[in-house]
């Protein structure tokens, strides 16, 4: 089993104070192609480091921590994005008609109360005035 450590040039292992203090710890790592790789997306790798930042925001990410939650192998790039265009493909026509459908009930609600709304006004028109002295 290969231990893989980080160095840090200028610390003392004895607790002692930094050599030089204007120089801050310097942080090597052993492998500089294993600094930007994303294990969980069947190890990507990105060009540099707000390459990956992007990367962990995306949604294939996203899919891919799910599948490893669920002990599911992760899946690469193009096929994330094939099963999200099949999936929009089957789900956008049914969605387009659930908000037609939906669209006409709301018109219907509007039309129901602005009829009610129409009686009310005509109710009170018709309705003899209130004298101010009249109880």
């Amino acid at each position: 089993m290969a231990v893989m450590a980080f160095i840090v040039h200028g610390a003392s292992p004895f607790g002692g104070a930094l050599v030089d203090n204007n120089v801050g710890p310097e942080i090597h790592q052993p492998n500089p192609e294993m600094a930007l790789v994303c294990v969980g997306c069947d190890n990507f790798r990105a060009e540099t480091y707000e390459a990956l930042k992007e990367h962990y925001k995306g949604e294939w990410h996203r899919h891919n921590l799910k599948r490893k939650l669920a002990l599911l192998a992760p899946i690469g790039f193009q096929e994330f994005e094939e099963r999200v265009a099949a999936f929009m493909g089957e789900k956008g026509s049914e969605r387009g008609k659930k908000k037609e459908h939906l669209g006409s009930k709301a018109r219907a609600k509007a039309e129901k109360r602005n009829q009610k709304h129409q009686e009310k006004r005509q109710q009170a028109a018709a309705a003899e005035p209130i004298e101010a002295g009249a109880r």
